[in-house]
């Protein structure tokens, strides 16, 4: 803790250090004593944004979700899904009306079996924090090797590739866009069904 104290002491007096101004000596300095800190200076500081992180780690990285589906017959059973980010691939894990812990575990065990058979390597799983998510879900696939990282509180982006799977399977597969695009190819239909 004391440690950490005088680091956090070192860094606040070097950032005020740096509203004044300085000669090329004095900077030189700053660098010398951050090196012997063990801290890079700013411009090679190895720190990547969001984006850059899921392009370099792309062949390990598996999106999942949950999202509501609605059939022919009116249920609305829960889907969940998992997205390969490399390679865009889906895998539907299951779909049920309720998702009980029992039965998401389940799936997570099958998930694993499956990466498992496939010979992946995978080292993240992005998910929201969906409540349907029980804490055997996470130590499942952490038994494989699988660190989970939860996606920010209202923040989709995080999960983009997925969030953007589900919005175009919503739009493809609702009712509306169904009809008029079976509509517009078979004009044999009934006139119910026209829109």
């Amino acid at each position: 803790m004391l440690l950490r104290l005088a680091y956090l002491g070192v860094t606040n007096a070097l950032t005020l250090l740096r509203l004044l101004p300085m000669s090329d000596s004095a900077k030189d300095a700053e660098i010398l004593i951050l090196k012997d800190a063990g801290i890079d200076p700013a411009p090679q500081r190895t720190s990547q944004t969001w984006a850059a992180f899921l392009r370099s780690q792309a062949q390990a990285i598996i999106a999942a979700d949950f999202f509501e589906a609605s059939t022919l017959n009116g249920a609305r059973p829960y889907v969940l899904a998992i997205i390969e980010h490399a390679t865009r691939r889906v895998r539907i894990l299951g779909a049920t009306a309720h998702p009980t812990a029992a039965w998401v575990a389940q799936a997570a065990r099958n998930l694993a079996m499956d990466v498992q058979d496939a010979g992946c390597q995978v080292k993240y799983l992005i998910r929201d924090r969906d409540g349907k998510y029980p804490a055997l879900f996470d130590a499942i696939l952490a038994d494989t090797g699988t660190m989970i990282v939860l996606s920010g509180v209202q923040i989709p982006r995080m999960n983009s590739i997925m969030e953007r799977w589900i919005q175009t399977c919503r739009h493809e597969l609702s009712a509306d866009g169904t009809v008029s695009a079976a509509s517009s190819m078979n004009t044999n239909m009934p006139p119910e069904l026209h829109g």
